[in-house]
């Protein structure tokens, strides 16, 4: 009896002329909402989870990513990233002081503008903010008010401005201007002053 073999066929894969390559859901029109990644760049921003306590461990601590501002031509996308900003950190950071807010956030609206030409662009915004208001409300304080040098120190960042802003002494004179209904009547100094900074504060955060 003579033994056979039978020879499996595999095919002539030269003669597949039809090959369909792999295409995602994306090629049939399919939107596949939860696997979806998003293509918008974010900063992760680090804020507390319990605002009651003085705890500063890492247990307390959550992280939020904001949108980032790489186009200040794209109102919407801003006003997104800022409103986000404000609703989810900004109010785990500020102490309801309306100057150490203005601080806060300017200094978190400069941690999500750091993509295309979004920095260079907050960087002049608030530059040209801190001139204005310095030779308007701070030139008067100054002993000497010719001094460009201390001008371009105090105007080139926002923390050396606030610092500067924070020290600066007001004299009763500078006062009277600015609060002339308290001349002569033994007014409280020191709420004056207080409230001529905040002023000052809100003007530097308007021009911005």
């Amino acid at each position: 009896m003579t033994k056979t073999t039978s020879k499996k066929i595999k095919g002539n894969k030269d003669d597949a002329m039809h090959f369909i390559d792999f295409y995602d859901t994306d090629f049939f029109g399919i939107v596949d909402n939860e696997n979806k990644k998003t293509t918008s760049k974010t900063v992760s921003l680090i804020v507390p989870i319990d605002d009651d306590t003085t705890q500063k461990n890492k247990s307390n601590l959550a992280e939020h990513k904001v949108p980032q501002i790489e186009d200040f031509t794209d109102t919407e996308a801003v006003i997104n990233s800022i409103l986000q900003l404000r609703n989810s950190v900004l109010i785990h950071k500020t102490n309801g002081i309306y100057n150490d807010s203005v601080k806060k956030e300017i200094q978190q609206i400069q941690l999500i503008c750091n993509g295309g030409s979004s920095h260079n662009v907050f960087r002049s915004m608030t530059r040209e903010s801190r001139d204005i208001v310095f030779e308007k409300y701070m030139v008067p304080l100054m002993v000497m008010p010719g001094d460009t040098h201390e001008k371009e120190i105090t105007i080139d960042d926002h923390s050396t401005f606030c610092k500067k802003l924070d020290v600066t002494m007001m004299s009763t004179a500078y006062l009277d201007t600015y609060f002339p209904e308290g001349k002569g009547k033994n007014p409280d100094r020191k709420k004056q002053i207080e409230k001529m900074r905040e002023f000052i504060y809100r003007q530097y955060f308007q021009e911005f």
